[in-house]
């Protein structure tokens, strides 16, 4: 636990939005460019993102949509 938490007071707003960035293009590209929607691979990208940390981990600032279920 103690790692996590020194792990997510190192990442930045900035490195969190590449992070999400990263993961959205890699939903894109999973299905060719075709469809979708780049507004919903960055939601989904974010929920992913967020379940590698807990909300009380997440940077300051930092936009997340959790799901009631996460």
């Amino acid at each position: 636990m103690a790692n996590r938490m020194r792990i997510s007071q190192e990442i930045s707003i900035n490195q969190w939005h590449q992070m999400i960035a990263e993961a959205a293009y890699y939903l894109a590209e999973h299905r060719g460019f075709q469809g979708g929607n780049p507004l919903d691979d960055w939601l989904e990208a974010e929920r992913e993102i967020s379940c590698l940390f807990r909300p009380e981990w997440l940077p300051r600032g930092a936009l997340v949509f959790l799901d009631a279920h996460g």
